[in-house]
């Protein structure tokens, strides 16, 4: 019997051991390394849906601190791009916070824009910018319609997830893709240029800048 117990108990402590061991590795797999205006990473090793969302939760976090209830969603062409966008905006919903949606992919600069001129507090752009199509990422805008600052990132970082459901959350689709062309129509003569005989070729390379 004494053999019995004191197998009983060598195997509980080992299972112990390997269950810390095992938490352990997974949560320094799911550290979230920050770099410039938010988070990128090797899709399906580093960026995930599950790091993704913790980028969210963080950011979310921080900016609810500062009684900020509204943020917008962009995304690009790349692999799941959509799909994040689409969970981070549900996320964000269920937290409370009324959410913009792009109804289709846009390039940063559209989201950016949107951010600044409709007021919004932030942004969330999934995309991973230059980075080859391996990756992606999640990019944080602020209310001036830049990157988010240093300052911010470094905040965001060190940000502890301390949201809560509510049931006053708002989730609306956007013709972001739209508002930015219009805008752009302003400034930029495209009808004198179509006009001209002189032909340009645009290859987007499977980007937002598509269509």
């Amino acid at each position: 019997m004494g053999r019995v117990f004191l197998t009983l108990t060598s195997t509980s402590t080992l299972t112990s051991t390997l269950t810390s061991t095992l938490t352990l590795i997974l949560e320094d797999l799911m550290k979230i390394k920050f770099g410039t205006d938010g988070f990128r990473g090797y899709i399906g090793k580093d960026f995930t849906f599950e790091s993704a969302l913790k980028v969210a939760d963080m950011a979310l976090s921080y900016f609810n601190k500062n009684n900020t209830n509204q943020v917008s969603i962009g995304y690009d062409t790349r692999f799941l791009s959509k799909e994040v966008a689409q969970e981070i905006a549900e996320r964000a919903k269920l937290y409370g916070y009324k959410v913009y949606l792009s109804d289709s992919f846009i390039p940063s600069p559209a989201l950016s824009l949107y951010v600044h001129k409709k007021r919004q507090n932030f942004g969330f752009m999934i995309t991973a910018s230059h980075n080859p199509p391996q990756f992606n990422g999640v990019k944080i805008k602020e209310n001036f319609g830049g990157s988010a600052l240093s300052s911010t990132i470094e905040a965001i970082a060190k940000c502890k997830t301390s949201l809560k459901k509510q049931s006053n959350g708002l989730l609306k689709s956007e013709n972001i893709k739209e508002f930015y062309i219009d805008y752009l129509r302003k400034f930029f003569p495209f009808e004198t240029l179509s006009n001209r005989s002189t032909k340009v070729l645009v290859n987007p390379m499977y980007g937002a800048g598509q269509g």
